[in-house]
């Protein structure tokens, strides 16, 4: 059993994505994209180009959270997907991640989602969201 936390820094707080009313959805950090900023250099007597200087771009790490409430509550499911949706749309904020005690921090900036549910949202029980995060290309270990 892997022990996870997942905080994520809001405008009203910290929220833990892996307790009520959120649950972390397993294809959660499945994949991570990097790419480079490169600066290169060509000459018009040889072949090719030469890659001068590269930087990381930010990295993009999925993350998928169901959202539901128990009792079924419209109200209080459209209050906790938009507290999470309030985070991701910052311009900057903090995801901790924990697992198995070891805690990554990472830094982000505004993050695409959408947002799936079983049927209309205005009649829906749970949903899910699911983000492509974007985080500064390092890491820190707490």
């Amino acid at each position: 059993m892997i022990d996870l936390t997942v905080l994520i820094a809001s405008p009203t707080g910290m929220l833990n994505l892996n307790t009520y009313p959120y649950r972390i959805s397993g294809e959660s950090f499945a994949s991570e994209t990097t790419s480079h900023r490169k600066t290169e250099a060509s000459n018009p007597y040889v072949e090719g180009t030469f890659v001068v200087n590269t930087v990381r771009e930010n990295i993009g790490t999925s993350l998928a959270v169901w959202v539901y409430t128990d009792p079924p509550n419209r109200n209080e499911l459209l209050r906790a997907l938009g507290a999470l949706k309030d985070a991701l749309d910052q311009a900057f904020f903090t995801v901790t991640l924990t697992v198995n005690g070891g805690t990554q921090l990472w830094n982000c900036v505004t993050s695409d989602y959408n947002v799936e549910s079983q049927r209309e949202l205005v009649h829906a029980t749970r949903a899910k969201l699911v983000a492509q995060l974007n985080r500064l290309p390092y890491e820190e270990y707490v």
